[in-house]
């Protein structure tokens, strides 16, 4: 389209009537020459922007979707580690409701439910300090602490349950 319009100004110049001089012909290739220089960088140079939209655009797109994918996994994983303590004390309260133990085993499953509640509470705890950390950012408070104390703890309280199951369990 553009090289061909000095040739069609200067045929309808001619089926006018008006005569050109080589000069002013040439001036009139010159000005279409420039103009469809112009039209050709500003076309390209919108077409890149718009290339460069669409390439923008996309990225944040798959973003956002691994974004979701992210959601929709964290609240498949926070739901089950919610559901496994739940259900495993409500099954030992049911079992002590319906009368289906003896007093030993009412003291273990008591014991075990207090356990799965205790886990419960926690993971809720750990779920409340992401969202603080999230939106407060982290703040640390670094205190001394005794492991030898934190491990006999643990010790302890594990140690019911495997001593039933024939385990050793020792702390060194």
């Amino acid at each position: 389209f553009f090289s061909q319009q000095d040739g069609m100004l200067l045929g309808r110049l001619a089926a006018a009537g008006v005569a050109l001089d080589a000069a002013q012909a040439e001036a009139l290739q010159d000005a279409t020459s420039r103009t469809m220089r112009m039209f050709l960088f500003e076309g390209s140079f919108v077409g890149l922007l718009l290339f460069g939209s669409m390439v923008l655009v996309l990225r944040s797109l798959r973003q956002e979707l691994a974004l979701h994918r992210q959601q929709q996994n964290f609240l498949a994983a926070v739901t089950h580690e919610l559901r496994s303590p739940l259900a495993s004390a409500k099954l030992y309260v049911e079992s002590i409701t319906l009368g289906r133990t003896d007093p030993a085993k009412t003291e273990r499953y008591l014991q075990h439910a207090s356990e799965d509640l205790d886990r419960l509470g926690g993971l809720v705890e750990d779920l409340l300090t992401a969202r603080r950390m999230s939106t407060e950012g982290v703040k640390l408070d670094l205190e001394d602490l005794d492991l030898a104390a934190v491990a006999r703890a643990w010790v302890d309280r594990y140690k019911l349950h495997h001593d039933d199951a024939g385990a050793l369990l020792e702390l060194e």
